[in-house]
């Protein structure tokens, strides 16, 4: 086992408080292994993570150009991120219109904040990614 690691180990026994070390080298060692084994399981699973947010971003870009030709309008792709969030964590009811609009907690004054969300709200109906029932509600539609 590396020096560095021993000398880690060793400064974390002594925060834990013991007064001397009571853990072999070997098991030092052992100990350390598994942790860098525990921080490349995690490490991967941050990349997978990593990677597959920046895929959704992708997505999201491409189905926003692609909305955008086809309806000769803009989408704001914050808005839209944020309306997925919203409908992400929402009941499985679905969420109603109303209620979707006082969760964004924005201004009901600001004319062009409304109309950005009602572009993202349409994208997303568009695209196929919400679904609206008969009641209003408003429910993630999860493609993959």
């Amino acid at each position: 086992m590396p020096l560095s690691k021993y000398i880690l180990e060793v400064v974390e026994q002594h925060r834990m408080g013991a007064v001397r070390v009571t853990m072999p080298p070997a098991l030092l060692e052992e100990k350390a292994n598994k942790l860098e084994k525990e921080l490349a399981a995690l490490q991967m699973r941050f990349d997978t993570l990593n990677l597959a947010f920046h895929n959704q971003e992708v997505e999201l870009s491409r189905l926003s150009s692609a909305y955008q030709s086809a309806k000769g309008g803009s989408v704001d792709v914050t808005m839209v991120r944020s309306l997925i969030q919203v409908f992400q964590r929402g009941p499985k009811g679905g969420v109603h219109i109303i209620d979707l609009m006082e969760s964004m907690q924005f201004d009901k004054n600001d004319n062009d904040m409304i109309n950005r969300w009602s572009d993202g709200l349409n994208f997303l109906l568009d695209v196929g990614l919400v679904g609206k029932d008969e009641r209003g509600n408003l429910r993630w539609k999860d493609a993959r």
